[in-house]
């Protein structure tokens, strides 16, 4: 089971302090606080940085506990930062641009059109999934939120600021078993890629001439 780890540690604060090192579960997410798991090593992420992440077991529950700190996407590649940074740029740029801005040079030069397009496209169907559950939690206050730049306007977050999602996370806290990833730590939802919304740019060859 995923948990939030409650701090305001950036990724090159968490690294630099080890911060996993000092994570503690003060009390059992499923038996209460008459229950205190304990410590059960670390895993590791890979990307951006490799850092670890706290584990704690429960030997009555038979469950593992992690806890997440807030900049990293949950069951999601990378941050909260980077993910929110694609779908932001894509509301005004062409997909190959955004993949070639955001990813490594060493990715980007060998990426195709069509590659970039669904390395994009997949971050916004997700992006308008996770807005569309935010709803039945802060209905009012995100209720004509339909992109990422509306996002951060509502939520006050220029762009050297902290991420949007990142910010959720904090408020929606209570929520996040039940929201999806890379927001919240429920299970992935089911999408339908054939209902997505249109690239903004046509892109990749021109399919060929009919016969006849």
């Amino acid at each position: 089971m995923q948990l939030r780890l409650d701090s305001t540690l950036t990724l090159v604060d968490y690294i630099s302090q080890r911060a996993w090192l000092d994570a503690t579960l003060p009390s059992c997410p499923v038996h209460g606080i008459d229950c205190r798991p304990e410590g059960n090593g670390y895993y590791w992420r890979k990307y951006p940085e490799p850092l670890a992440i706290a584990r704690f077991y429960c030997a009555a529950a038979h469950t593992t506990f992690s806890l997440l700190p807030d900049f990293l996407s949950s069951r999601y590649r990378g941050t909260l930062a980077e993910f929110e940074e694609v779908c932001a740029l894509a509301e005004s740029s062409d997909f190959l641009e955004v993949a070639n801005t955001i990813r490594s040079i060493e990715v980007a030069v060998n990426i195709t059109a069509r590659s970039a397009e669904c390395w994009v496209a997949r971050r916004i169907v997700l992006f308008n999934t996770v807005l569309l559950a935010l709803l039945g939690v802060l209905a009012e206050r995100l209720a004509d939120v339909r992109t990422a730049a509306q996002l951060r306007q509502r939520l006050h977050c220029p762009a050297d600021a902290d991420a949007a999602l990142v910010v959720l996370r904090a408020i929606v806290v209570a929520n996040l078993a039940s929201l999806p990833p890379p927001l919240g730590f429920g299970p992935w939802p089911k999408i339908d890629h054939r209902h997505r919304s249109p690239r903004p740019h046509a892109m990749g060859p021109e399919p060929p001439a009919p016969n006849g």
